[in-house]
């Protein structure tokens, strides 16, 4: 009887520690996929915020355009000439 209990016991403690080993797994696995998830995010929010202040600098160059505040001029240019410029 005293070999049963004996087992039993460590069984017990066998199962709580495997238990314990598998919520550490869990949340390690949890947090390891967060971080690059919130990294994604953020890339996503900066891209998206390029995208909006291209747009806002275009409205605003076309209104200076309209309103005469910029001029723009132009002119003829050969192929290789405009190797040269930039």
């Amino acid at each position: 009887m005293k070999r049963y209990l004996d087992d039993n016991l460590l069984e017990n403690k066998n199962q709580k520690r495997q238990k314990e080993l598998t919520q550490k797994l869990i949340s390690d696995i949890a947090h390891q996929t967060l971080t690059p998830v919130s990294k994604l995010k953020i890339y996503t929010i900066m891209e998206q915020t390029d995208k909006l202040e291209f747009l806002i600098e275009s409205l605003i160059k076309l209104s200076r355009l309209e309103s005469g505040i910029i001029e723009m001029h132009f002119f003829i240019m050969q192929k290789q000439q405009l190797c040269h410029v930039y």
